[in-house]
């Protein structure tokens, strides 16, 4: 089958995570292209500005309204994904842990959308709550270390057939040189760049900024 060749731009979490399922389609043949990837250079001299996924820290809470249904519909099929892999993979890099949530007072007086969503939920009596604390939880979460899930991420891609190509670009359509070798189809590029975004040629996104303990 010809399949469709697509270029990711990226390999931070993000392009990772989007490589990942497009090659896993079958549909598609997926090359990522990215000046920096997992395990690529020694440990001290791969820190960059420029690549954020390294330096983060994850773990799984409800950010969502209880009327913000799209969003639920996300976070939950984050939620079972994650754990299904730290179940299956531990390597990983995802672990099972022990979530608390604890709050002043309940948004429009309702319960959590979550309640009866995740797993393991206990809700906190009365006794239990510190000071100031109105309503609590407590409930089955994950953590991510993401260093190590990033190099599940790659060795799953390069497993799956994905190409990886190790190089700077300095116009979005440079990516359309990739990945279209075996095909007469013209590449999909899927811009995860992130803050590279600000000096991309083709796309110069100042509005692009780093913002320390952003939730993503």
């Amino acid at each position: 089958m010809n399949k469709q060749p697509v270029v990711v731009i990226g390999a931070g979490v993000i392009g990772l995570s989007v490589a990942n399922q497009l090659q896993e389609d079958g549909k598609y043949d997926v090359t990522i292209v990215a000046e920096h990837v997992p395990d690529s250079l020694p440990a001290g001299t791969r820190e960059s500005t420029g690549w954020a996924s390294p330096w983060a820290g994850a773990h799984w809470r409800a950010w969502s309204s209880n009327w913000d249904h799209w969003v639920q519909d996300m976070e939950l099929q984050t939620y079972h994904l994650m754990n299904e892999i730290a179940e299956r993979t531990p390597e990983s890099g995802i672990s099972k842990a022990q979530g608390l949530d604890y709050f002043e007072t309940l948004p429009d007086g309702e319960r959590p959308w979550y309640v009866s969503k995740v797993n393991d939920i206990r809700e906190l009596p009365a006794g239990e709550l510190p000071p100031g604390i109105t309503y609590g939880l407590e409930y089955s979460t994950v953590l991510i270390n993401v260093p190590q899930y990033l190099t599940y991420l790659k060795n799953k891609f390069e497993g799956l057939g994905g190409t990886i190509e190790q190089r700077s670009l300095d116009h979005i359509e440079e990516s359309l040189l990739f990945g279209g070798e075996s095909s007469d189809k013209t590449p999909i590029v899927v811009n995860c760049a992130a803050l590279g975004n600000r000096v991309l040629g083709g796309v110069c996104d100042l509005s692009m900024r780093p913002v320390r303990g952003q939730t993503l």
